[in-house]
Order: structure tokens, then sequence, then C-alpha cells
């Protein structure tokens, strides 16, 4: 049994928020890693997918290309310099047999994988991030949070910012010492202000 490592919950309503999440990821992702995404219609799984594409074809000094949902074709691929990335979503696919017939486990080592619908997935690659899309206060904003297993638990993607902000502040955003997790956007100056305002409380 592979154990998670959570993340803080984002609010992600504005796509620049969005944006600053997925340009994280990127910036650890390693060829061999999986990205799950699980949530409803139009919440944002394509468009993460597209934004994490784009900015890795940037990276590499590309042409950005067109990156649509793969819905109809199941999954596009592309090559970015070295870099396969293949792209699936499984909405259309009825049974997990059917999932396991696209040749989605096949040489997972040699590429970046990103999965819409991963509900579906009746096998997970060990290296993945698990991104979970959610709406909120009744459709009109959505929160996003995360789970890493195998060796990207070790990536820290957020270390940057808890380090920053203090030990005390990095536990608040990742809800182990306090029970509760932070809904709000990336505002760190907030959280260094919550942060400062804990460990002078916890010392009194």
């Amino acid at each position: 049994m592979h154990i998670a490592t959570k993340s803080s919950k984002f609010n992600i309503s504005k796509k620049k928020n969005l944006e600053k999440v997925v340009l994280k990821i990127l910036s650890k992702i390693k060829i061999g890693d999986s990205i799950l995404l699980y949530g409803d219609i139009g919440i944002g799984k394509t468009t993460s997918a597209r934004i994490f594409i784009n900015k890795l074809q940037k990276k590499k000094k590309l042409k950005v290309s067109e990156v649509p949902s793969p819905t109809f074709n199941i999954v596009h691929e592309y090559f970015i310099n070295d870099i396969l990335v293949s792209h699936y979503d499984l909405y259309r696919l009825s049974s997990k047999d059917e999932c396991n017939s696209i040749g989605i486990h096949e040489d997972t080592d040699k590429k970046i994988t990103i999965v819409e619908w991963s509900e579906k997935l009746d096998k997970k690659p060990i290296n993945r991030l698990e991104l979970y899309f959610e709406y909120k206060n009744n459709y009109i904003s959505r929160s996003l949070s995360i789970e890493s297993y195998g060796r990207c638990k070790k990536y820290e993607i957020f270390k940057k910012e808890s380090n920053r902000l203090g030990g005390k502040i990095g536990s608040f955003i990742f809800g182990e010492e306090y029970g509760k997790q932070i809904d709000t956007p990336l505002d760190f100056e907030l959280l260094e202000t919550l942060g400062k305002y804990l460990k002078r409380t916890k010392d009194e």
C-alpha cells in the first residue's frame, strides 16, 4: 500500500492561480511520472493538461500547439524534444477492460502520462500525482487538492513556500497539526501573517 503525501487545497477559480500550481508541478515532474486528474465535467482537467503541455513546450523553446480534449480520440501524444507526453481521456470508456486495452499502462517509464477521468482506472502507476478538482459554493468557485505517491512524494512541490513561511505555517498548510486545510488563493503574504500569529500563540 502506497501512502500519499497531501498538499493544501487551493482556490483555482482564477486561471492564474491554476497556472501557478501547474508551473510548480512542471518544475519537478520527471519522465516516468503520471498525473491523474479527477473531477466533474468542465472543472478544469483539460485546461490543466493544456497549461502543462504548453508551458513545457515554451520551456523547450518550441511553438505552442493546440491541446484539445482527447475525449473522442482517447489519447493525444506530444513529442516535446526528448519528452513524450501522453494525454488520455477515459470519459467514453465504459469498463476497466477497455481502459487496460488502450496501452495506458505501457512504457510509462519512458514518458509523462496525463489521465483525465482517472476514476476509471483499476491499476494506478506507482509514481504519480493525483489532482482532485472540486466545485464550491454552488459551482461559483473551484478548488484543487493534490496527493503524491511513489517518488513524487520526494518532490516537495510546495517546500519553498512552506520553508519560507516557517515550520508552523507549513503544518497549517498541510492540515496536519491543526486538523484543517486552507481554501484560499495562493496568497502567501496572508499565510506568512497567519504563520507568525500561530507561532506567537504557540510560544505563549
